[in-house]
């Protein structure tokens, strides 16, 4: 069996947690019959720190493509899936956190007894740098319909978590071209499409809240995010009490950074998800 990751890299990420990123999928358990080949996009020009980190990996990277302008995630995305090669299954994964070593045999284990899921993603654990400590958070496992009514609340599965078989992109063509949310739109998108979409309870992926976190859910994200939220609603369920979840959630983004990380920490931000602390400083991986 082969499957792909694929990876976008840009002049803002920390060469360490990059590094960290890498040996985590290269550190993966799985049989000898699954072909792993990573897809590294380098979008825009990056650091010399940055550099030696894809250098140091070079070798162990399937195809690295190195774009002139930055262009955003989403182009990047689609132009690593157009140069993939026959690879059933994609995975994704953020440059700055770490899969843990059970996670992809984890999803494709599921995905082959389950045919009807098309995206797989798994629980995750926050590290909150700042504070120091870990927190579990579980998405909605029911999948099918399940998706489409709980997405106005908040999405459906954390996307760097995701696992999609390779069809899926027949379904869709790629990443809508949005230079913010682009993992909302795509999962509207794909459940317009009739796609199913699931998780595995299992937290499989150490998802980084480091102290630019909140900095990086500025205004134009905001505004991207309440946009495509209410469009997407509209599009699936048409004028419904729905479209009051992401006016309420915009209301949130403009406020205060206080307010909004209180907010981002509180249980009822979705009343789906299941959120365990974790003592300070233990770890899974």
């Amino acid at each position: 069996m082969k499957i792909a990751v694929i990876m976008s890299v840009y002049r803002a990420e920390n060469p360490l947690k990059f590094a960290r990123a890498l040996d985590s999928i290269f550190s993966q358990v799985l049989p000898p019959s699954i072909d792993l080949k990573v897809y590294l996009g380098i979008d825009g020009p990056i650091p010399e720190g940055l550099k030696k980190i894809v250098n140091d990996y070079y070798d162990q990277i399937a195809k690295v493509f190195a774009f002139p302008e930055n262009r955003g995630l989403a182009a990047v995305l689609n132009d690593l899936i157009d140069e993939l090669d026959d690879e059933e299954f994609i995975f994704r994964m953020d440059t700055d956190d770490v899969s843990l070593p059970i996670r992809f045999a984890r999803q494709l284990d599921y995905l082959a007894l389950h045919p009807e899921v098309d995206i797989l993603g798994t629980s995750i654990v926050e590290v909150d740098e700042l504070k120091n400590t870990r927190r579990i958070v579980s998405f909605d496992q029911r999948g099918g319909r399940e998706a489409v009514r709980l997405i106005a609340r908040g999405v459906p599965v954390a996307h760097p978590t995701v696992c999609f078989r390779r069809k899926v992109f027949s379904s869709v063509k790629g990443y809508p071209l949005v230079r913010y949310n682009e993992d909302i739109a795509l999962w509207f998108e794909c459940l317009r499409n009739g796609l199913v979409i699931s998780n595995l309870a299992e937290p499989l992926y150490e998802f980084s809240v480091g102290a630019d976190f909140f900095k990086r859910r500025g205004i134009k994200k905001a505004f991207s995010e309440l946009a495509i939220y209410m469009r997407g609603v509209w599009s699936l369920n048409g004028f419904s009490v729905d479209l009051v979840y992401p006016i309420a959630r915009f209301a949130v983004r403009i406020a205060p950074k206080a307010l909004q990380k209180a907010a981002y920490g509180s249980r009822l931000r979705f009343r789906d998800i299941e959120e365990v602390t974790i003592a300070d400083g233990q770890s899974l991986s």
